[in-house]
């Protein structure tokens, strides 16, 4: 936290400070699901260029690839070689889970994107342009992707039991349920009535 606490004096610091309490909650999210997350990290490279050795990969039958070549990249793994640029939380909350034998912290792979020869003002603009132009999945359409998913969850038994209030004619709440990224004002948002159900007692609420 002092380090962090420190950098964040500087003119050009322009990254989230790490919290715990976001921490614990990816750690939730990757003990529940046990799964890495799809999308990638990005990194900035700030070690010597000459520390960079990168080998190729022989593929036969292969044709050029030139852009977009396999193989394993060395590098001198001192403290700020790479600088996160976006991706902290999700990288950092690996931190808090257990180290064990065939555990998440062996077996998940991170995808990550790795840029060179950035400044730390061209660091900032990727940052910036990357959460400011991300727009946030609607709920509705969330549930609806995680239903489809076929989950054995609590999260996803809620969300069958709005889709079959919505959907089936002898409920009393047919058609007055919103649609996935519908939001008719005279209709009932998904997202509302999941978070009711799941705080009734019997659901463990």
């Amino acid at each position: 936290n002092n380090i962090f606490e420190a950098e964040a004096i500087d003119a050009n610091y322009y990254q989230r400070i790490l919290t715990s309490t976001r921490l614990e909650k990816i750690k939730q999210h990757l003990e529940l699901n046990n799964t890495p997350f799809a999308n990638n990290i990005l990194v900035s490279y700030r070690g010597a260029e000459d520390s960079l050795e990168f080998t190729p990969m022989k593929i036969s039958g292969s044709k050029d690839r030139k852009g977009n070549e396999p193989g394993i990249l060395k590098f001198d793994a001192c403290p700020g070689t790479f600088h996160v640029i976006d991706g902290q939380h999700r990288l950092f909350g690996y931190t808090s889970i257990e180290k064990k034998l065939g555990g998440m912290r062996e077996n998940h792979r991170i995808i990550v994107t790795a840029f060179q020869g950035l400044s730390v003002e061209e660091e900032a603009e990727i940052f910036l342009e990357v959460n400011s132009n991300a727009k946030p999945i609607v709920p509705s359409l969330l549930m609806e992707i995680e239903w489809s998913s076929q989950a054995s969850t609590l999260s996803n038994l809620c969300n069958g039991i709005v889709f079959r209030l919505r959907g089936d004619q002898k409920s009393p709440l047919y058609q007055y349920i919103n649609d996935a990224q519908k939001n008719a004002k005279n209709k009932l948002a998904p997202k509302n009535l999941k978070t009711a159900i799941i705080g009734f007692e019997s659901f463990g609420g």
